[in-house]
């Protein structure tokens, strides 16, 4: 008999996007009787809980409202032997389950996903990030990486609370540090790129990137302190070097102009040529330079949010 999975899903005001998200779970090639929908419910104020119910999923409340809790909240409340956790704005193919759960034979795979294709509406923002994203492991052995997307994952539930479940102390990059406690733990987490969704939404405004991004770097610290420099040692290289070019560009607009030219060519070279190893690595140089733009603001709004205390 094919293991029993709860599916959790968080949502705050995802009326949008939460039907053809569940329709594409009750969708899948899988008995009907071996899976459970939960919805984690941050108070929405729009129709997500009553499109929800409506479709067969279990709401609950999500008090805390932020994305880590709900996913906990979620999994203390599921029945499954499997927890896959799922956000709003993710389709699933049909052939999702199936395919996933063939992995948890292995004893030691905690986790198993793969970062979701995007939509053919979206804007070139998206197209590019995932774009780089993705390039990260083109070409390499993909059956063990240290951490994936929870927007499209699953995991064995009992590893699952044993390494204590998502840090709902951190508000943003918690996939990134769960990741790493599974690790470290000594178990592996498993991209296979036959799983295939779509990813609906997506910051479509430079404005919007910079947010996610300052985001990102508020918590970098936290990473480092929870697990280390040795795992984390190239985001923090990366972001110390742009912090020391940001603060020797600003040296240099008080006392030597060329300062301040040498610092901003160095901050784009180091943009160029990652972005060229992506693009080599996929073996496409269509994004080299939109990507560039995206890797240079990207290093630079989250050096100086190096600096900043995380959000309370």
């Amino acid at each position: 008999m094919v293991p029993f999975v709860s599916f959790i899903i968080p949502t705050k005001n995802e009326e949008t996007n939460i039907e053809r998200c569940l329709r594409s779970i009750l969708a899948l090639d899988y008995p009907k009787d071996r899976y459970e929908i939960i919805v984690a419910d941050g108070h929405s104020e729009d129709r997500t809980c009553e499109i929800a119910q409506s479709l067969g999923a279990k709401v609950i409340n999500n008090d805390k409202i932020i994305q880590s809790a709900a996913r906990n909240i979620g999994a203390i409340n599921a029945a499954g032997d499997l927890i896959a956790f799922i956000d709003a704005d993710i389709i699933l193919d049909p052939e999702w389950l199936k395919r996933a759960i063939t992995h948890f034979n292995d004893p030691e795979v905690a986790a198993v996903g793969n970062f979701p294709g995007i939509a053919d509406d979206a804007d070139w923002i998206e197209k590019v990030w995932f774009f780089h994203i993705k390039s990260k492991h083109a070409g390499k052995d993909l059956s063990r990486v240290d951490w994936l997307a929870s927007a499209n994952i699953i995991f064995d539930k009992e590893t699952f609370m044993k390494i204590g479940g998502f840090d709902e102390s951190i508000r943003y990059a918690e996939d990134v540090d769960i990741g790493l406690r599974v690790t470290i733990g000594g178990y592996r987490i498993i991209l296979d790129p036959g799983l295939e969704s779509t990813h609906l939404d997506y910051e479509n405004s430079l404005t919007g990137f910079a947010k996610r991004q300052l985001a990102g770097g508020r918590v970098i610290l936290q990473l480092l302190k929870k697990s280390g420099f040795k795992k984390n040692w190239r985001i923090a290289f990366f972001i110390s070097v742009y912090l020391l070019f940001i603060i020797t560009f600003i040296l240099g607009i008080f006392f030597s102009i060329k300062l301040s030219a040498v610092s901003l060519i160095c901050m784009v070279l180091m943009a160029a040529l990652l972005a060229f190893q992506r693009c080599h690595n996929a073996g496409s140089y269509v994004y080299f330079l939109p990507l560039s733009l995206l890797l240079l603001l990207s290093g630079i709004v989250r050096a100086v949010a190096f600096v900043l205390p995380a959000k309370k």
